[in-house]
């Protein structure tokens, strides 16, 4: 006889979790040939990253004080029409089919009832070195990248990394509220450069999945 699975998820920390403790999240760790592309900051900018995260994180939840980088993203996400919802940072979202859970950046509305998903990043690149490179420069070692969510086969670049993670974010999100197959969703990824202090706005659409 079959065990009975002792996974389940936990709202508090926004995964799946077993009775030991392990937390399983599917969503932002790419599988197979999808790893972790060379194209990617090193460790100065993933601590920056992390800051620039909980600082905006503090004021959404919090109502904390806002530093300059935090602030030019927030600007930049009303500068294009969407309004940031007050304690809706760091949201869990899980699909308990498939076993995975993630956290969306900021979930935003646009116009008067419509859902906006953001996911933030940001770099130490200038405004200028990030357009050049973030759709282009593809990576040496995994040249082609299979997106999650349509099983496309595209060039492996930063940006198609970061578009993976959002419209699976986006797609958890469409399971966790339930929402009719077939509606149009919309998010955006909200790209901070830190060497200007230039912030660059990227909207993206997804049909929700059956």
């Amino acid at each position: 006889m079959a065990r009975k699975s002792t996974i389940a998820y936990s709202r508090s920390r926004g995964a799946f979790t077993n009775k030991r403790g392990t937390i399983f999240k599917g969503v932002c760790r790419p599988r197979g040939r999808n790893r972790r592309c060379s194209l990617f900051r090193g460790r100065a900018g993933l601590i920056a990253g992390a800051r620039t995260d909980a600082n905006i994180t503090a004021h959404v939840n919090s109502n904390a004080p806002l530093d300059p980088d935090s602030a030019s993203i927030i600007e930049c996400i009303q500068a294009n029409g969407i309004t940031v919802v007050k304690k809706q940072a760091q949201v869990p979202v899980h699909d308990s089919r498939t076993r995975t859970a993630t956290r969306i950046d900021l979930l935003c509305r646009r116009g008067a009832r419509e859902p906006f998903v953001i996911e933030v990043k940001t770099t130490s690149m200038t405004s200028a070195a990030h357009a050049a490179s973030y759709k282009t420069k593809i990576d040496p070692v995994t040249p082609t990248y299979k997106l999650d969510l349509t099983r496309d086969t595209v060039e492996h670049t930063v940006y198609a990394e970061h578009y993976n993670q959002l419209t699976n974010t986006m797609a958890l999100f469409a399971r966790t509220k339930r929402m009719r197959p077939g509606r149009v969703l919309h998010g955006a990824i909200v790209m901070h450069c830190r060497a200007d202090a230039t912030t660059v706005f990227y909207p993206i659409s997804i049909t929700v999945p059956a």
